[in-house]
């Protein structure tokens, strides 16, 4: 019931009780307890220290089931706070302890979470519709009717990234269903959140506004306030994508200002900013955030293999959508070697009469220059100026070379810009 200051009041009395009685194994299963209610209530820190004491418990007194189970909820908080590479060695661990103690049940419970982060972090989507089958088929047959919802939620946006749009659509409204039946208001949460986002994608933007707004509500009414902040981000997006970029901008600078490291999809809130800024034309601030965002990313994929890491971000859209555009933001860099400012002319330089300088061949606001004259002869001038703040003089066959051009070409623009006063100063030519 999400009732978390009357039970977290109730486990800690309990927890002093089994602590006087020197009760390990009641101790380890109230600090996991614990740990899952401080996970949803959006207390990362906290949550984390009781986990692992939960495990070093039931491990030190060898009680495998409560090793296994807060383990496993361990991997779901490690999930949720983006530390992907751990939360699947994590479940792995998990489902190794299960099966060594041949609990089924406990098998299911591993594959239906270990699903979620190798479908939405790392693209595995085969993998993840196997295991998320095989928990659904169990979930069905014992009637565990928040399993079903939870696997339902997880199969719908797998479905999705196929393209089936109405399978999807159809799965995320029976899972909604059993988790509101359920009274799981939590699980209900995150699923209307997968649902706008895949809403979105297939442009049902008035569904998916909708739905998100009620799944804030919700966290609002449950004082859930990491969820909160990663709802707020893809609303922004959402409401960007339909038009409305002055709520968009309010909405992503909501979730800005509340955003910290362990928040699920993190990288995706200072996204949703760049995006919004990017719209309303402050593009100095939306690349400081783009790169927010990349730096996100990858501290998302850290601990993965080089292969793993740009499968996930092939395969994951969102991902890939990060990727790309901040490395469509990106200046173009090279270095080359060329004459040093005060190097002598009329005979063949040493080696140590040339400089390596550090040119931006092409920047993102080039392209804003349509006229390709206009905007190559604005790159010749940063070239020139670049060379002079690193005490070297290019040739004009250096600066052809380095832009891809002729000489004839270069010189004609060299002459242009020194008709118009411009300093662009090239070996055995200077113009103040």
């Amino acid at each position: 019931l999400q009732q978390f200051d009357e039970a977290e009041v109730n486990l800690l009395s309990a927890l002093t009780l089994y602590g006087s009685l020197d009760e390990k194994r009641g101790q380890a299963e109230v600090l996991g307890m614990l740990g899952m209610l401080k996970m949803e209530r959006g207390e990362p820190e906290s949550a984390e220290t009781d986990f692992l004491r939960a495990i070093e418990i039931s491990t030190a007194i060898g009680y495998r089931h409560g090793e296994a189970v807060h383990t496993m909820n361990y991997g779901i908080f490690l999930t949720l706070v983006s530390r992907i590479a751990d939360a699947v060695d994590r479940f792995e661990t998990a489902a190794e302890t299960y099966s060594e103690i041949g609990n089924e049940r406990g098998q299911a419970l591993v594959m239906s979470n270990a699903a979620w982060p190798r479908h939405a972090f790392l693209g595995e989507d085969e993998q993840s519709e196997a295991q998320i089958r095989f928990a659904l088929e169990y979930y069905e047959r014992i009637g565990d009717d928040r399993g079903r919802a939870q696997s339902l939620g997880v199969l719908a946006s797998v479905i999705a990234r196929t393209g089936d749009q109405r399978e999807s659509d159809s799965l995320f409204r029976e899972s909604l269903r059993i988790a509101e039946d359920a009274q799981d208001s939590w699980l209900a949460v995150q699923i209307m959140k997968e649902w706008a986002a895949n809403e979105g994608s297939w442009n049902q933007l008035d569904s998916a506004i909708l739905h998100a707004q009620h799944a804030l509500e919700r966290c609002e009414q449950m004082d859930i306030r990491d969820l909160a902040v990663s709802i707020e981000a893809l609303l922004g997006r959402l409401l960007l994508k339909a038009g409305h970029f002055d709520d968009a901008l309010a909405m992503t600078s909501k979730a800005m200002g509340s955003h910290r490291p362990g928040i699920e999809f993190g990288h995706l809130i200072p996204f949703s900013h760049a995006l919004v800024l990017a719209t309303h034309g402050d593009r100095a601030e939306a690349d400081r955030y783009l790169s927010m965002a990349h730096e996100g990313l990858r501290d998302l994929l850290h601990g993965l293999d080089d292969e793993r890491k740009q499968r996930a971000i092939q395969r994951v859209p969102l991902h890939q959508l990060v990727h790309e555009e901040w490395t469509r933001r990106q200046p173009t860099l090279v270095e080359v070697e060329i004459a040093d400012l005060d190097a002598p002319s009329g005979r063949a330089l040493r080696a140590d009469e040339h400089t390596t300088v550090r040119w931006t061949v092409s920047a993102p606001d080039d392209e804003t220059v349509e006229d390709a004259v206009k905007r190559r002869q604005m790159r010749i001038e940063r070239l020139c100026t670049e060379a002079a703040e690193q005490h070297a003089s290019p040739t004009v066959e250096d600066l052809a070379q380095t832009l891809g051009a002729s000489v004839a070409t270069i010189r004609r623009d060299l002459a242009a810009l020194r008709e118009q006063g411009r300093t662009v100063n090239t070996r055995g030519s200077r113009v103040a």
